[in-house]
């Protein structure tokens, strides 16, 4: 049996396949955090080093990829524009405002008049498609509790 695997009463081999697999998921989740913020910290280094110098792009001319390649860094910022959509409908006024704006369903206005039995379900699930979202695995310590 492999280290660090408790065997509990009745385990099969396919609860001790499970158990194994999760804790392998959980290295690497614990992994890949763990290269994350190095990378962040390693890139708003170089972010701040590339500022004080002026440079926008950088490319290197020693150190190669493992291709061989050199190495291009690129300082790329987008910006995200907000608008207070409460001030400029009113500095606009209501003629304005309406030819730009766009009248979309309510999704929780439906769902309380669903609730409500203001709107048959049947109907609205005649026009509803359910798309299933992408599978993941949700990782959370669990502290063990020995009477469990």
């Amino acid at each position: 049996m492999p280290a660090g695997v408790s065997l509990k009463p009745k385990m099969t081999r396919d609860q001790i396949r499970l158990e194994l697999t999760v804790r392998e998921v959980a290295r690497l989740k614990a992994e890949v955090e763990a290269a994350s913020l190095a990378f962040e910290e390693g890139q708003a280094r170089l972010i701040k080093e590339m500022e004080a110098l002026g440079r926008k792009k950088v490319e290197t001319k020693v150190i190669r990829n493992v291709d061989g390649v050199p190495f291009r860094a690129t300082v790329v910022q987008r910006d995200n524009i907000t608008y207070d959509e409460k001030g400029l409908a009113k500095a606009l006024g209501a003629k304005a405002w309406n030819k730009l704006i766009k009248k979309s369903l309510d999704k929780p206005k439906l769902e309380h008049a669903v609730e409500a039995g203001d709107v048959d379900i049947n109907v609205v699930a005649q026009y509803t498609t359910v798309t299933p979202g992408k599978a993941y695995i949700r990782l959370t310590s669990v502290i063990e509790d020995p009477d469990a």
